[in-house]
């Protein structure tokens, strides 16, 4: 009987981000391009234009670019096909691809392979295929990544500073082409460098400061993010030879026409020729057990592949990070087979199907219900349901485990659940285990609603796993058939009379709670069903909605301002209680515009994001970020602001807190008597005139 070993399996491994996929080097087919080609992203099509413009001798175009973002976004991709786009628009018939290629090829030194910070190509580089090159584009400058250096006695944000040094004093008319990738922290290290030292006293000093100032600015995605009059990035306002875009904000779930990058992604993870043909699964007898070959096959179907991209678009929503394309990469790995670690035997590496094989032989072959029960919740396990929320409760926590041993099929299962041994320490791994899980896994969702399935799954599991199993088998694959078959047995271990004790019924509950778990988690990212979905469904309704954000926000002004009058006290100490009345010292003021701002929409100039706001004062500017718009739906409801997330909280504090140190620093308003300043017991201030303020004793 065939037992298939498919190295696509072995393959999607090398996807992840602490693996072959994880860094992308320009023009290294192998490192970090797991698809093999380019994904095309709105930067991408930008670039693209740029180049065949700046080729074709366009005027007015930014020349001098900057990729701005964190690690794993996409811009070395985007440097590769700006390059290659030149290349063809100018004619270079390849040639220029070729000596990019040939400059970014890693050498060894000291056994590590190095890639150039730096690469530069000038015409006379090119030859015969120099095209228009020479005559348009004049010189190639390349910063592949901003923080490397070019060696060890030097650092990054001088060199950066003396790449932009070099840009400006650039003869007019011979520009060169200029692309950077960098990171905002950099940036801002090399403009407080240039700032606090006297060795570029050469240079534009200001000149330089101003234009880092205005790229971070540009590029932000903070309180500037915020703002009705955001800065154009692309080109800037103030240097229009500059260009910048922030890949931060960029989204990769979500396509405005056609397939998204990560379902192109996903598609390729199971694309059946791969699955399917020989030499994959399609004769293997371990096939209808195997977690892999399930998870390809019910992604290739599209209703329930764009369920789970919508889960995953929500998680951006609800958390307000965006998947980056290594993260993404991993996750595709993740979702379908797992990594290396879970495949460890013995200190070494088992192949993923070698390891199918093995379990599904315990569980077909004979062996006794503890061994099949192990081998089914390590199975289980690889399902991309269960993957999404890799963490379980611990069911030995507060049981009997003296009792439990009574029932070796239900010691066994509580061992299994609590040391499925899937190891977490990857960032995929710690990003689906902590805030996506916290804000999205279905088995932490009750709903009152009696006709909701992940309420039905509760209620007949709390019956008994029998029950559940009968009810909702069908919706469940073979694995978990099996599995909760397993689970019905260890279940039925502890008879009626059994049941009579605390500790016996606890024992119980914890199996039966387990079934829901796993159940609601499968049938939940199924159906899409899932916790918090009602508030994410508003919320994304109210991003662009003024009438529908000015409705939710309502209650901030009643938060900041009780009775329409804002008082803060200028000595409590950040999170800390309010101190006594008798000793604090307060400002006070009428409460003035409490504005809601609705999302930006992408332009042409900069990118948008989905964060609506609240201006202040038409000064303060806070994000109504997801956890706030749930604390301002709960206060709607009678929830006091107490009861709100801690995080949350501080984001309105820190805005109480910007407006009481302006209030304090207000003359006029003072001398107005428009602002008040109560000094505890003692007194307050009051006017003495019109240019002074004095201190007047008792209340």
């Amino acid at each position: 009987m065939p037992r298939g070993t498919n190295p696509w399996v072995s393959e999607l491994l090398t996807w992840h981000g602490h693996d072959q996929g994880g860094v992308l080097v320009p023009f290294q087919p192998a490192m970090g391009r797991p698809l093999g080609c380019v994904i095309t992203t709105p930067l991408i099509d930008k670039l693209r234009k740029l180049a065949q413009g700046l080729a074709t001798g366009t005027p007015s175009l930014p020349r001098w670019l900057f990729l701005v973002g964190g690690p794993g976004n996409g811009k070395s991709e985007a440097v590769e096909a700006f390059i290659n786009e030149v290349d063809k628009a100018a004619g270079c018939r390849g040639q220029l691809a070729k000596t990019v290629a040939a400059k970014f090829s890693a050498k060894p030194l000291m056994r590590r392979h190095v890639t150039p910070r730096h690469v530069e190509v000038e015409a006379k580089e090119l030859g015969k295929s120099e095209g228009l090159f020479g005559q348009r584009i004049h010189r190639l400058i390349l910063i592949q990544d901003a923080s490397a250096v070019d060696g060890p006695s030097q650092n990054a944000e001088e060199q950066l500073i003396n790449d932009l040094a070099d840009l400006l004093t650039s003869p007019a008319g011979q520009e060169p082409v200029f692309v950077c990738c960098a990171n905002r922290g950099l940036l801002a290290r090399a403009r407080s460098a240039i700032q606090s030292t006297t060795v570029h006293q050469w240079l534009n000093t200001p000149q330089v400061t101003s234009l880092l100032t205005e790229l971070l600015t540009a590029t932000g995605i903070g309180p500037n993010s915020l703002r009705r009059d955001r800065p154009r990035c692309w080109p800037l306002a103030h240097d229009a030879r500059f260009a910048a875009w922030p890949l931060d904000l960029d989204t990769i779930m979500v396509s405005r026409d056609g397939v998204s990058p990560f379902e192109q992604m996903l598609l390729t993870a199971v694309d059946g020729k791969r699955w399917q043909g020989k030499g994959s699964c399609s004769d293997c007898t371990s096939k209808s057990l195997c977690p892999f070959h399930s998870n390809a096959t019910i992604l290739r179907v599209d209703t329930l592949r764009r369920r789970l991209l919508k889960l995953l678009r929500h998680a951006e929503v609800a958390t307000g990070q965006r998947w980056n394309f290594r993260d993404a990469f991993s996750l595709c790995a993740e979702l379908v087979v797992g990594q290396r670690e879970d495949f460890r035997i013995a200190d070494t590496h088992s192949s993923p199907c070698a390891w199918v094989h093995e379990r599904v032989d315990e569980i077909t072959l004979g062996a006794q219900p503890p061994a099949k029960l192990g081998a089914a919740v390590d199975l289980a396990s690889h399902l991309y349901q269960q993957a999404l929320f890799p963490e379980l409760p611990d069911p030995s926590q507060g049981l009997d485990m003296k009792l439990i041993r009574t029932s070796t099929l239900t010691e066994s299962a509580v061992c299994a659940f609590r040391d499925r041994g899937r190891p977490a320490g990857t960032q995929v791994r710690r990003l689906l285990a902590n805030q996506f899980s916290r804000r999205l896994d279905p088995s932490l969702a009750t709903p009152v609603d009696d006709d909701n399935l992940l309420r039905n799954i509760e209620d007949e599991f709390g019956q008994s796993i029998r029950q559940g199993l009968d009810r909702f088998g069908d919706s469940l694959s073979e694995l978990e058939r099996q599995l909760l078959g397993l689970l019905t047995l260890a279940e039925a271990d502890w008879g009626e009379t059994v049941r009579e004790t605390a500790k016996a019924r606890a024992v119980v509950e914890a199996l039966r709670c387990l079934a829901s778990i796993l159940v609601k988690r499968s049938l939940g990212v199924h159906e899409a069903q899932y916790l918090n979905l009602e508030y994410l469904r508003e919320y994304e309704a109210i991003m662009g909605d003024m009438g529908k954000i000015r409705a939710i926000v309502a209650p901030m002004r009643s938060l900041l301002a009780p009775g329409d009058t804002f008082s803060a006290s200028l000595v409590r100490v950040f999170g800390q209680p309010t101190p006594e009345p008798s000793r604090d010292v307060v400002v006070a003021r009428s409460l003035r515009g409490v504005l809601p701002r609705v999302a930006p929409q992408a332009t042409d100039d900069r990118p948008g994001h989905d964060i609506p706001w609240v201006e202040i004062e038409e000064r303060e500017r806070i994000p109504l970020t997801f956890d706030l718009y749930v604390a301002l739906r709960l206060s709607l409801a009678g929830a006091e602001p107490s009861s709100f997330a801690p995080h949350t909280r501080a984001s309105i504090d820190k805005v109480r807190n910007a407006i009481s140190g302006r209030l304090s620093r207000d003359k006029e308003g003072m001398l107005s008597g428009e602002v008040c300043l109560n000094i505890g017991a003692l007194g307050k201030l009051v006017p003495a005139d019109k240019d002074s303020v004095e201190f007047q004793a008792g209340g």
